[in-house]
């Protein structure tokens, strides 16, 4: 079940809008500085959101203990591929779906990506001027272990790799960049687990 709660930031750029709107102008130092976080609520977990250039995206990782996970606290959890697309996708509702390439390549486009330490969260050594909070969990590989922790962010998307089924491709970042990788290994098999976050378009 998802519950959605808007907010409006009355600033010196008037903001009407649900799930909060960021548009690239003026300074944010501090989380929520001049942010004008929404939230959503997904199987009784509630999320920060906010509106980038008309589609709103979760600005915390998910941490719904729902399927199998390596627990990262406090900054989420990290899921296999098949477990994100058929065990959370299934209780999302209102629009609300995991990302496509697509749509990490147009956040991308619209917020930049030449000062990096804009998307990291500040308990990353980022500034999180942008308000996407990006968490550097690591991931968990093949061998079941939690890898590049405190380094990279990872999150999974939906997006097929022209390799095969198995692959798909995901949304990284750390201080020294933000990229979209070209595959990670995704099968039902697979013990490789990602950060999730959800998108929706207005």
């Amino acid at each position: 079940m998802i519950y959605e709660k808007p907010s409006i930031y009355n600033g010196p750029t008037l903001y009407n809008g649900a799930g909060g709107i960021y548009n690239g102008r003026g300074v944010y130092n501090d989380v929520g500085e001049q942010l004008n976080y929404g939230s959503v609520i997904v199987d009784g977990e509630e999320y920060k959101t906010l509106n980038y250039n008309g589609r709103l995206w979760t600005v915390e990782n998910l941490r719904n203990d729902i399927v199998t996970n390596y627990d990262v606290s406090p900054c989420g959890r990290l899921y296999k591929y098949s477990d994100a697309l058929y065990s959370i996708e299934a209780k999302l509702t209102d629009g609300w779906r995991l990302p496509k390439l697509s749509d990490f390549q147009d956040l991308m486009s619209f917020l930049g990506t030449s000062k990096p330490k804009e998307w990291i969260s500040k308990n990353f050594g980022g500034t999180n001027k942008n308000g996407f909070n990006l968490e550097l969990t690591g991931y968990v590989n093949q061998n079941g272990t939690l890898t590049n922790q405190n380094v990279r962010g990872y999150i999974w998307t939906i997006t097929v790799h022209s390799y095969g089924t198995y692959y798909r491709y995901n949304f990284y970042g750390g201080l020294s960049g933000i990229w979209v990788d070209d595959y990670s290994n995704a099968g039902s098999t697979s013990k490789t687990k990602l950060s999730v976050r959800i998108c929706k378009d207005e």
